[in-house]
């Protein structure tokens, strides 16, 4: 299905105003969801931060597990979101970054948080920025910033060849087991043969507290067994 994106004009989107996000139904099946690396502290509290392959390029992409299961997650509850931190990438809103060379703030004219009557403004009456709307922009300038220093750590982690496919095996309440596949992992054994070298370089840039970061939230897929 497609979706409705256009770039965020003064004369298009005058009198487009933004609602605050009530309904977490709308993401009742999304599994997972992108991170940055200066959301791990927080996003860890909650959530298995894993790393996932796309399909066609290969390249790796930081996430946050929401469920073991496809087309579940089990932090939305009755329309509520049963979790301290929400991602940035849903967070943000309708709102997108266009792929050009020239990157365009767009937004998601479908979204059911778009409103002509509710919410709060992006122009002003004189077709100035709102300040919401210059917030936002502040706010999506920092991601990109932050998209940058997340494929940075992503590509560390590669030219030191230390991820691998999970082959975690989890235990159910009922006693029954389950092997979480599709998803990598720092590989521990390859993380302690470092040289004290590499230690020291990945401390400088801080990409090591990053990984111990991604080895602690792994604990945190017992809490996606809960009924």
């Amino acid at each position: 299905m497609a979706v409705n994106i256009a770039p965020i004009t003064a004369q298009q989107h005058a009198n487009t105003k933004i609602k605050p996000l009530t309904d977490f139904n709308v993401f009742a099946k999304r599994h997972m969801s992108p991170l940055v690396v200066h959301e791990f502290s927080r996003a860890a509290c909650c959530f298995p931060i894993v790393f996932i392959q796309e399909p066609e390029s290969k390249k790796y992409k930081v996430v946050a597990m929401f469920s073991i299961a496809p087309n579940e997650n089990k932090f939305v509850v009755d329309g509520k979101w049963n979790a301290t931190y929400l991602p940035h990438n849903m967070a943000r809103g309708p709102f997108f970054i266009s792929n050009d060379e020239k990157p365009v703030i767009c937004l998601n004219q479908d979204d059911a948080r778009v409103s002509e009557t509710e919410g709060l403004p992006l122009f002003t009456e004189t077709g100035e920025r709102s300040e919401y709307f210059e917030g936002i922009i502040g706010s999506i300038e920092n991601l990109i910033q932050q998209d940058a220093a997340t494929e940075a750590f992503i590509a560390k982690l590669t030219e030191l060849d230390l991820l691998q496919a999970s082959n975690l095996n989890i235990q159910r309440k009922d006693g029954t087991k389950q092997e979480v596949t599709g998803i990598n992992i720092v590989d521990e054994e390859k993380f302690k043969q470092l040289s004290d070298e590499q230690v020291l370089q990945l401390n400088k840039t801080g990409f090591l507290g990053l990984i111990y970061i991604h080895l602690c939230s792994l604990g945190q897929i017992q809490s996606l067994l809960r009924d």
